[in-house]
């Protein structure tokens, strides 16, 4: 009888610059990816204004708020814990007009408490490095799946 065993991987190095990959994760997310990151926001905020806003839009805002809120309750940013608890709200009656309407929509207060967490969100992407920002979105997704009560906005 033989023993298993174990068969070490090898990862390919070519075209791989490994101190490179080793610096832009210790650096502040790029000028490129943080605009990325902005738009995507703001389009999905301005679909669900004008009334062309989906459940896509819904979870990309959810998505933000969600490490936005992450990121305050460990430090980084605390000052937008009541902003996130706004757009939460905000973003709970839009879902229950959704079901009942299948129209998206904010109310005025909704719109600038939202507006207002992507704003302290775009500061916290800004003050930390990649792999920081990388970690609280596992840490949220995490959070997410074990059904943590701080993050119910489903």
């Amino acid at each position: 009888m033989s023993r298993k065993k174990c068969k070490r991987k090898h990862y390919a190095t070519t075209g791989f610059n490994a101190v490179e990959h080793a610096i832009s994760g210790a650096r502040v997310v790029d000028q490129k990816s943080l605009d990325m990151l902005t738009m995507r926001d703001l389009t999905s905020l301005e679909a669900v204004m004008n009334g062309k806003g989906g459940v896509q839009e819904w979870w990309d805002l959810t998505g933000s708020l969600n490490i936005c809120e992450t990121m305050a309750r460990n430090g980084i940013g605390q000052e937008a814990l009541p902003d996130c608890a706004n757009a939460e709200q905000e973003l709970k009656s839009a879902a229950q007009r959704y079901d009942k309407t299948k129209v998206m929509g904010f109310t005025g207060l909704g719109i600038q408490a939202i507006r207002n967490m992507l704003e302290y969100h775009q500061l916290q992407r800004q003050s930390i490095s990649r792999s920081d920002y990388s970690k609280y979105i596992k840490m949220t997704l995490d959070r997410y799946t074990s059904g943590a009560p701080e993050l119910d906005c489903v």
